[in-house]
């Protein structure tokens, strides 16, 4: 974009955004026809630190989002068709009707709410509103696995460094630990505590300790 002036406004209501009421609709498309005009600039969105923003209706077709952090945002009916997005964090976001191409939209059956692309961006985890985490190879679009054992839906998961260990929360206020490598497809632990819908769970940095964040 040619104008720095306007590049730079366009990211400020963008980032604004996250201040915004949900029912501030007026407010929250500005923010979405703010990063349509960016993106369609071919502007990078990489690295970008865009947690907590509103930008409903989006157009993010194309859009670089190598490593973006959208924790939290709320997403829906963002279009994301086609854009580049290895290691981008979609943890906690809203997706509903949020358009992915085929690896995601093909047939989740539920609704996605977490993302994950694992370190060799081979593969895409899907948390979904019917009690299911999917995992899709990105280069066939084909469905790699299903893992079963949520009773509720599934709202966040992390992947050990050691790429093997997924821990998973949601509705069901359980903590629940899968082995990847496992055939199995059931978790072979779970961590019981929460008494409230589970919105977070991340290993620490050393991967000695994972930490769980609910309702309540």
């Amino acid at each position: 974009m040619a104008d720095a002036a306007l590049s730079d406004k366009l990211f400020g209501i963008v980032r604004d955004s996250k201040m915004f009421e949900r029912s501030d609709s007026k407010s929250i498309k500005k923010a979405a026809n703010s990063i349509t005009i960016l993106n369609s600039a071919q502007i990078s969105f990489s690295g970008m630190d865009f947690r907590r923003i509103k930008i409903n209706g989006a157009d993010l077709s194309r859009a670089i989002l190598h490593k973006t952090n959208f924790e939290g945002a709320d997403l829906k009916d963002v279009n994301f068709k086609r854009a580049f997005m290895p290691e981008a964090n979609f943890r906690g976001t809203n997706l509903y009707k949020a358009k992915f191409d085929k690896f995601v939209s093909a047939d989740t059956g539920s609704v996605p709410l977490c993302l994950m692309w694992f370190p060799d961006g081979h593969y895409l985890a899907t948390g979904l509103e019917n009690n299911l985490i999917k995992i899709w190879d990105v280069k066939s679009g084909q469905l790699f696995r299903t893992l079963k054992g949520h009773r509720g839906f599934v709202k966040s998961f992390d992947l050990h460094q050691d790429g093997v260990i997924l821990a998973s929360g949601g509705s069901d206020n359980v903590v629940r630990i899968w082995n990847l490598k496992q055939r199995c497809n059931a978790p072979f632990k779970q961590l019981y505590g929460h008494k409230s819908v589970i919105k977070a769970v991340r290993f620490t940095k050393d991967g000695k300790q994972l930490i769980s964040a609910g309702r309540d």
